[in-house]
């Protein structure tokens, strides 16, 4: 858990340094776009998740930490769906309803079982299988979105007429999967290697990860305005 407790605080700090640069961006942009804002949004809540990830590990008490995996839990739901609208910021229709809705499904169940864990109400009639699933939703949750975003966008990027959109299609499906593989890895790899080079590997993964990020939504191309600038999107 220290592990995580720890590469919390280092995301945390890349997630603030981007926020930091994309609000010197935006400043100076007369009409931001919806997907600039919904980033900005969603960076601000992911920084409260990563910090309420390391006060639970760091600050609270055994007896008190399911509590705090639920309140953080509760904020990366919103994080998640901030990020749900982002990736339909420019489309039309009823798709990204559906998928916040399916999503906040699942999200329920997961925040369900957390309370009546907390309550001491006995959970085994699920059986073993449902009831690890249901501890280890919110990673599945996390992945489910980020992931099918990414490979979008990779068929959006490699599909497209456009150079500028081909780039800012990459970027941001190559960020998204660098910060998967950083999560995948504190919860599944980082006894594979030393501490050190754990620490490391999610460092320098978050950094590509959301620089890439900011790169899919501000990079500019040669002779365009922001204004102009076609943004990769999921389409209906």
């Amino acid at each position: 858990m220290e592990f995580i407790g720890y590469t919390a605080l280092i995301d945390a700090v890349v997630v603030v340094l981007s926020w930091v640069v994309l609000f010197t961006r935006k400043s100076k942009i007369s009409s931001p776009s919806k997907k600039m804002n919904y980033l900005s949004s969603y960076l601000v809540w992911t920084l409260i998740f990563l910090l309420l990830i390391a006060y639970t590990i760091f600050i609270l008490p055994p007896s008190q930490m399911m509590i705090g995996l639920i309140v953080a839990d509760l904020v990366l739901w919103i994080s998640m769906v901030i990020f749900i609208l982002m990736m339909y910021a420019d489309t039309q229709g009823r798709q990204k309803g559906l998928w916040v809705g399916l999503f906040l499904i699942f999200a329920a169940m997961r925040t369900s079982w957390q309370v009546a864990q907390v309550q001491g109400i006995d959970t085994s009639l699920l059986g073993v299988n449902m009831n690890y699933l249901l501890s280890t939703l919110d990673q599945w949750l996390m992945y489910a979105v980020w992931l099918p975003s990414a490979f979008v966008l990779l068929v959006v990027g490699l599909n497209s007429d456009s150079a500028l959109v081909r780039l800012r299609s990459m970027f941001f499906a190559i960020g998204l999967l660098l910060i998967s593989f950083t999560w995948a890895f504190r919860f599944l790899g980082a006894g594979a290697v030393s501490q050190q080079a754990g620490y490391a590997l999610v460092a320098v993964g978050s950094v590509l990860g959301f620089v890439l990020l900011l790169m899919g939504l501000l990079y500019k191309g040669n002779n365009t305005t922001d204004t102009q600038n076609p943004t990769p999107t999921v389409t209906n």
